[in-house]
């Protein structure tokens, strides 16, 4: 074992002396107009440095690391009160990014987006549709009262439905979040 961490610390000060523009076998500064004087590969060069870092400290061993498990999202009602409605329909994933970003993203889990649409699919504001084979929701009669819209949008060859939330839409999201939230920690809800 001591032979690999051995070769592993010789790489990584070859890695080093590469990211720093120098030629790792004389230590001579390396031409300006070589690929390995990139910035690019300086960077490459770097991050790999750091990854073998890490696997020394490990005493050689490759482990893979967990992402830290977080707490459950919740949202306390003065950082609700702070969530901006916006006077212009917007997607959901915009909307969703306004609430997380009342909340400490690095102390609680994120709410996801996902539990909007379960949600709405769930309380008939939403249904599955089919076009050009792919599925897609939209909104119900029941959707379209509250202030959901749908439409046909073209990106490059590509087709599909972008739905928007008018300031309405999103004041119902806002008064049914506890539902939403309960979907988005897993959580099952009362039909």
């Amino acid at each position: 074992m001591e032979k690999n961490i051995e070769m592993l610390v010789n790489t990584q000060s070859y890695l080093n002396l590469l990211a720093n523009g120098r030629d790792p076998v004389t230590g001579n500064d390396l031409p300006e107009d070589t690929v390995l004087n990139s910035v690019q590969l300086s960077r490459c060069f770097n991050t790999a440095s750091g990854v073998l870092q890490k696997v020394i400290e490990n005493g050689g061993e490759v482990r893979r690391f967990m992402k830290k498990q977080l707490p459950p999202f919740t949202i306390t009602e003065e950082e609700k009160a702070g969530v901006e409605l916006s006077d212009e329909p917007v997607q959901i994933t915009k909307f969703c990014e306004r609430i997380n970003g009342q909340i400490d993203t690095e102390k609680l889990r994120k709410l996801k987006v996902t539990a909007f649409g379960k949600w709405l699919l769930d309380k008939g504001f939403l249904t599955l549709d089919v076009h050009k084979e792919q599925k897609y929701k939209k909104p119900t009669e029941l959707g379209e009262s509250i202030g959901l819209t749908s439409a046909l949008r073209v990106y490059g060859n590509q087709e599909y439905y972008a739905m928007t939330y008018n300031k309405d839409a999103q004041q119902f999201l806002m008064d049914n979040l506890d539902e939403v939230i309960a979907i988005s920690n897993g959580e099952r809800i009362a039909q």
